[in-house]
């Protein structure tokens, strides 16, 4: 179906798109997991020179038991899935860029785009998306890479507002098959 059959279609071709995205994004089959610690906390080091993993401390949902978390990993079981990760990179002041890797499978997943931070002083969320399939139960990470170290802020910058949490990283995953 093109685009162009959306914007002039008629209802019926409104309710397949919507009867595609609601088999493919269930809420029963979506779980999130963030990198989230206290108000007015520091993000921690960047690390640049090789790919690191980001931090994930933290179920938000795991709607339909779709992973578990621990020691930065998610553990996901066989299938194919959708995945949005957003994270912040701070004062890189250089390129930076977010994967999806298989640890247990040493493989990536998916590569995110490049981005080049323009000033010392600026915080940029970057992101990575995409489909995949794994075979069997594999322990998957966020990672980034960096090209200038930046300590203490440069996995995120606080804001110290009303007290919350400051969140620098979700990762959203949704099984579709």
């Amino acid at each position: 179906m093109a685009y162009s059959d959306l914007v002039n279609g008629t209802a019926g071709d409104a309710n397949q798109v919507n009867a595609n995205f609601n088999t493919c994004m269930r809420y029963d089959k979506y779980a999130q997991y963030s990198y989230s610690v206290a108000a007015n906390t520091a993000g921690g080091t960047a690390t640049s020179g090789s790919w690191q993993d980001y931090p994930l401390n933290t179920e938000v949902i795991d709607a339909g038991g779709i992973g578990s978390l621990s020691s930065n990993k998610i553990t996901l079981a066989a299938g194919t899935y959708y995945i949005e990760a957003n994270a912040v990179l701070y004062g890189a002041n250089a390129n930076c860029r977010l994967r999806i890797y298989d640890s247990t499978s040493s493989t990536v997943l998916i590569n995110g785009v490049c981005l080049r931070h323009p000033t010392a002083d600026d915080a940029f969320p970057i992101q990575v998306c995409g489909v995949f399939t794994i075979a069997g139960t594999k322990d998957i990470k966020l990672q980034y890479r960096v090209e200038n170290t930046i300590t203490t802020n440069g996995l995120g910058y606080p804001l110290n507002w009303d007290s919350t949490n400051e969140i620098y990283a979700t990762v959203n995953i949704w099984k579709i098959g």
